[in-house]
Formats: C-alpha cells, structure tokens, sequence
C-alpha cells in the first residue's frame, strides 16, 4: 500500500510537472536569477562576519525598514502599474514609476540631510538611504514584470541588498566600516536615485499625466494596503526587535535570519518554474503540491539545523560567544521561513479567488496583535509568537479558501506540524 500510495503520488506530481513551461532563454534566466539571489545571499552573510554584531544589526536593521518604508512610500503604484498596463490598456507606465520614485527619494534625502545638520543619530540616515534603494527596487521590478523581461527581473529583485553589500565592500577597502560611514553612501545613493529617477520622468511624461497618476494612485492604495502584510512579514522581527533588544542581539538574530534564508532562496528557484502549475491548480493539484513543498524544505532545514554549530565554529567565530542561543532560536527562526513561504503561496490563491481583502484584513489584525504582545519571553518568546502568528494567518487563508469550496487538508496539516516542531524544540 505505501508503494502504491507513493507511485501514485509521483505519477500525479510528474503530470503536473510535465505542463511547466520554461522561459525561451532558461540557463540565462537562471543563471542571472541565481546569481543575483546568491550575490545577495553570500553578500549579506559576508558582511555579517565582517563586522560587528552590533553593526550588522543596524544594516539589517536598515534593510528591513526601508524595505518597508519604500514598499509603502510608493503607495501603491508599483502594485498598479501592471494592472494599468496589462488589464486597461495604459502602456506608458514609465513616467509613474519615476514619478513615484522620485517623490520617495527626494523626500528620504532630504530627510538624511536633516538628520546630518541636527547631529541625529546616523542610523536614522541609513534606514531613510535604504529606503530609496528599496523603493527604486520594487519599481524597476514593477516595470521589468509589465514589460515582460524576466532577466532584468531578475537582476533588479536584491539590488537594494546587493546595493548594500558593494557599500560595505567599498568601505572595507578604506578600513573605514562603521554605520556612519554606511549612512554616508545612503545618503548619497537616496540623492543619486532621487535625481536620476526625476530625469526619467522628464523624459517619459506623457501629456495627461496629472489625471493619469491620480488613477493610478486611487487604484494603488487598496492594492498597497493588500500588499502590506506580506512585506511586514518578509520583513521578520528585525524592526520590532530594535525596540526592545540592543543592536548586538539584534544582529545574532539577523545571521540566522539570513542562514535561514537559504531556504527562502531554494523556494524561490523551485517556484520559479513551477508557479503557473501552482497557480492554475485545482484542489487536489495544489494541495499535494504545497505539502510537498513544505515537507522538502521541512527535511532541509533539519539539515541545516545540524550544520549551524559548525558553520559559526568556521566561518562566524566572532558569534562563538552566542552560539548557545543560536542554537536554540535557529530552529524557530527556519520555521519562520518556511510557514512565510506556505503564506505567500496562500496569498497567491486568496488573490485568484477574490479573497485577498479578506485575507488582508486578518493579516493586519494579527500583525498589530503581535506588536501588542511581542515583549513577553526574551528572544526565544518573542520568534515563537511571530511563528504562532504566520501560522495562524496561513490557516486564516486556508479557512477562507474552504469557504470558497476549495479546500486544502494536506496544506492545513503542514502548517500546523510546522507549528508544532517549533513549539517542542522551544521547549525541549
């Protein structure tokens, strides 16, 4: 019977697999989208064993809030553009997304200028630098994914983290390393993006533009408000963490983040090819293939779980000292990776079937009750609530999507044993 059960299972996954479809240039689109992803990866880490604990804290720091502080700086229009494009027929996009760009960009260097003469803290300048990298980003991402240009996506989709790891770089080269220096090359790049982004804009402004970002902008800020939960959530812990743990703790959680992470990237390679199988699967199809999904990343990150201790003895000595934490959080943390990516993959069907406002609701809710109760029980505590958070808006997706007759058991089941790992390894 489990031979059987499992030939079967085969047989169906081959099928579907069978119907993917690969881009016309696939070892280039790979190699541009691995390449990309593993720059930003290897980078990150580079820099994490380069410096300080407390130093790394504040980059990753830097880059998670200007993550979201350029996703919703853009207010929606990165999230609109497509759909003007593709659905109603606006082909000129360019001259919004520079628009967008600009206003963000100009505004977050300004804003380090200020922070600079008043003699604020610099850390304030690097998160408003990264900020404009982030939102300069997701457009040129927005306008790769309209135009139908997979490489450029590819490329573009970490430059606001690769962005980072060639400043450190740079700045290791001058043996010059510290987060005022870091704020320094922020602010520069916030005004280079600012007035690169503002010459675009001259050059493509059509003649009505007026009444065409106003369309734009009443289309994008319900689709912002949709999009906002899945960024907080890719964002982690790491901007609510700094109000409560110093920069150095913030910085040993961000290492594993970003170890982790490698989970995230393997997902990201696989899905790659099979998104449209995923996407337009019925039940059953999506169901197996999620659990599948899950379960493949489950194995794996027991896998790297046990080569963790290693990995700091050998390539992050300088986190010696906290290794008995990391050994403790990194599970938690790894189940936080793979209940986002089983989120993420919800939200693409909530979003076929018309529940995305729903969904979006019920992700905002749990957000601002996990910032109401994230201080109680340490680090530990605090990315076990978050795992118990994710989780239950995954099956808050799942339960919607039951409603709608399309009903996911395998999903469901993955989730919650997910869940369950990281409640006994936190209290084993």
């Amino acid at each position: 019977m489990p031979s059987a059960l499992a030939t079967g299972l085969w047989s169906r996954v081959s099928a579907r697999v069978a119907h993917i479809r690969l881009p016309r240039r696939p070892l280039t689109f790979l190699v541009s989208f691995v390449g990309t992803k593993a720059l930003a990866f290897l980078g990150l880490l580079w820099i994490a064993r380069s410096v300080s604990a407390t130093i790394y804290g504040s980059i990753e720091l830097s880059l998670a809030v200007g993550t979201i502080a350029g996703s919703v700086g853009l207010i929606g229009i990165h999230g609109a553009a497509p759909r003007l494009a593709l659905a109603m027929g606006d082909e000129k996009i360019d001259d919004l997304l520079a628009f967008a760009t600009f206003l963000l960009s100009a505004t977050a260097a300004v804003g380090a200028a200020a922070i600079w003469v008043l003699g604020l803290p610099p850390l304030w300048a690097c998160l408003a630098g990264c900020s404009a990298t982030a939102a300069a980003q997701a457009s040129l991402a927005a306008y790769a994914r309209t135009r139908a240009l997979p490489i450029m996506n590819s490329l573009v989709d970490a430059s606001a983290a690769i962005s980072m790891v060639l400043a450190v770089a740079a700045l290791q080269l001058a043996r010059e390393v510290t987060i005022a220096h870091v704020a320094q090359v922020f602010t520069f790049l916030a005004a280079s993006i600012a007035a690169a982004s503002f010459a675009v804009f001259r050059w493509r402004v059509r003649e009505n533009f007026r009444s065409g970002y106003l369309n734009a902008l009443s289309m994008g800020w319900r689709m912002q408000v949709f999009g906002l939960t899945s960024v907080i959530f890719g964002a982690g812990l790491r901007p609510l963490l700094a109000l409560t743990l110093p920069l150095s703790a913030l910085g040993v959680y961000s290492l594993c983040f970003r170890v982790a992470n490698l989970l995230l990237l393997i997902h990201q390679v696989v899905s790659t090819y099979i998104f449209a199988v995923l996407y337009r699967s019925g039940s059953r199809g999506f169901d197996l293939l999620f659990a599948l999904l899950v379960g493949f990343l489950a194995v794996l990150s027991v896998g790297l779980w046990i080569a963790v201790p290693l990995m700091v003895h050998k390539v992050f000595p300088t986190y010696l000292s906290d290794l008995a934490l990391i050994e403790k959080v990194f599970p938690l943390i790894e189940a936080q990776v793979v209940l986002w990516i089983g989120e993420a993959l919800l939200e693409n069907r909530t979003n076929r079937f018309g529940l995305s406002t729903r969904a979006a609701g019920g992700g905002l809710c749990a957000i601002v009750a996990y910032a109401l109760f994230f201080r109680f029980g340490g680090l530990a505590g605090a990315i076990l609530l978050f795992d118990a958070v994710l989780a239950a808006f995954a099956l808050f997706q799942v339960w919607l999507l039951w409603r709608a007759d399309d009903r996911l058991p395998m999903a469901a089941g993955s989730i919650l044993a997910v869940l369950l790992a990281a409640c006994a390894r936190c209290v084993l």
